[in-house]
């Protein structure tokens, strides 16, 4: 019988990363690291010593793997690979398109590897479930050779939460929608267990109205402004990562949650903006699945939040779509279904598992 073997997930992100220890498919550790606490920036460091510190390892080579999710635009980065020097090097030529990003999770995997010597490294991408979507899903309407040569492409994200959350079901229905909302927030179409379309792009600043991100915005305003506000691209990148989205609307706060409390004229549109653009793409997906089974919410919006929720579902009767609202306020930290019985499609309240996909992906190497 194989010796169970300890790998360690890491998952990166803007303000925060998440580390979840596994002793075989246990888990033996789970604990997030915000910015605002003085272990984010040696981050590293203290996971080696707090293992240590609480006897989970004695030392570096116990741990077999180190997974990570990777969000980075690229063809390269449709695979889950191995991360040597070669990786890192594309990463960092990958960062470029995205800094915001790709650059947290960089200096991760590079403070990890000074310590974490022996371990093998495994990046997950975050867009391997998007990556056969359909050309006119795929493609942006610019000419055909920039596209190959710069590889600008709509790569997708969310999808290692997306599949953790599909794998639930035994019998997957044929026609889904799976509405991940959080701070990021992405619309997928899933068609046959297969990704049809996303709402995510090129980066994850594309599509719905975000937390601090843009979501969709005309090319030709953004090139207006960007001539107004004279920024560099990074500046730029930076501004619509984090000036935008409901903070940008509603002047206040990113938090959906606090949003909702001050309930005043500009924090009011900004939920009116959230909660249309999502619509506008349950009701675009609908038309190219050509019908649907399935309507999933996930991700700490989509999980926690009953109002929300209710103001998606709101008026889309026509698409068979009916709310059974007793059971959507139980469903604030426990998962289940939410349709009413006239529904014709079944609505699900669903908590994701990026961590244990990843794992089961790293274990492949």
């Amino acid at each position: 019988m194989e010796m169970e073997r300890m790998h360690l997930i890491v998952n990166v992100g803007s303000t925060s990363k998440k580390y979840t220890l596994y002793y075989g498919e246990n888990k033996s550790l789970n604990f997030n690291i915000t910015e605002d606490e003085k272990h984010f920036k040696n981050s590293s460091k203290y996971i080696f010593f707090t293992l240590k510190k609480k006897g989970l390892i004695k030392s570096h080579e116990d741990i077999y793997i180190i997974g990570f999710r990777i969000v980075a635009p690229g063809v390269y980065f449709l695979e889950n690979r191995v991360i040597d020097s070669n990786y890192i090097q594309r990463l960092k030529l990958s960062s470029e398109m995205a800094p915001l990003h790709i650059k947290p999770t960089l200096n991760e995997i590079q403070s990890l590897r000074k310590i974490f010597t022996k371990t093998k490294f495994i990046g997950v991408s975050d867009s391997v479930f998007h990556k056969n979507t359909p050309n006119v899903a795929k493609l942006y309407a610019i000419p055909s050779n920039e596209t190959s040569k710069l590889q600008i492409y709509r790569y997708g994200y969310h999808g290692i939460s997306i599949q953790s959350v599909l794998r639930k079901f035994t019998n997957l229905p044929k026609k889904v929608i799976v509405c991940h909302l959080g701070g990021g927030c992405s619309i997928t179409a899933v068609k046959n267990s297969r990704s049809l379309d996303t709402s995510m792009g090129f980066t994850p600043l594309e599509g719905v109205t975000m937390s601090t991100r843009v979501g969709n915005i005309d090319a030709g305003a953004l090139i207006y402004l960007n001539k107004k506000l004279k920024l560099s691209p990074d500046k730029l990148e930076e501004y619509l990562n984090t000036k935008c989205g409901l903070l940008g609307l509603s002047g206040a706060s990113s938090n959906l949650k606090k949003i909702l409390e001050l309930n005043n004229l500009k924090s009011n549109i900004a939920v009116d903006h959230f909660v249309y653009s999502i619509k506008k793409y349950i009701g675009s997906y609908y038309a190219a699945l050509n019908g649907l089974d399935l309507l999933i919410f996930t991700g700490a919006i989509g999980e926690h939040s009953h109002k929300i929720r209710s103001l998606i579902c709101k008026n889309l009767e026509s698409l068979g779509i009916i709310l059974d609202e007793n059971e959507n306020l139980k469903k604030v930290d426990s998962e289940g279904f939410i349709h009413s019985k006239k529904s014709k499609v079944k609505i699900a309240v669903l908590e994701p598992n990026e961590s244990n996909e990843i794992l089961r992906e790293i274990k492949k190497f």
